[in-house]
């Protein structure tokens, strides 16, 4: 629930295998909200086959996409699957990664 709440716009995921990285990041001109969401609950119920538990789903989840309009819109969906590194390395990396400029 605090990861949910924390309005972040990357995560982390470490293992002993390594770290998965990954963000988004949308042009300025893109009127959509988003942020990280990580979803594992057993108990909650998985349509349409109506199965319970959610188990380690993770990304984002974003809002306002019926706000757009005509016109030309940019969107960056970076993953990043390294080896050997923190988890403050990997945001480090994100911190740096190509984005828009406008």
């Amino acid at each position: 629930e605090k990861i949910n709440a924390s309005g972040d716009k990357a995560l982390v995921v470490s293992s002993p295998d390594g770290e998965i990285l990954v963000s988004m990041n949308l042009g300025r001109n893109l009127p959509v909200h988003y942020r990280v969401y990580i979803l594992d609950d057993a108990s909650r119920m998985d349509p349409p086959d109506n199965i319970p538990g959610q188990f380690g789903n993770m990304g984002f989840i974003s809002t306002g996409w019926e706000n757009l309009g005509d016109s030309v819109y940019q969107m960056i969906f970076s993953v990043y699957m390294i080896r050997d590194i923190s988890v403050d390395q990997g945001f480090e990396i994100l911190d740096n990664a190509p984005a828009f400029v406008n």
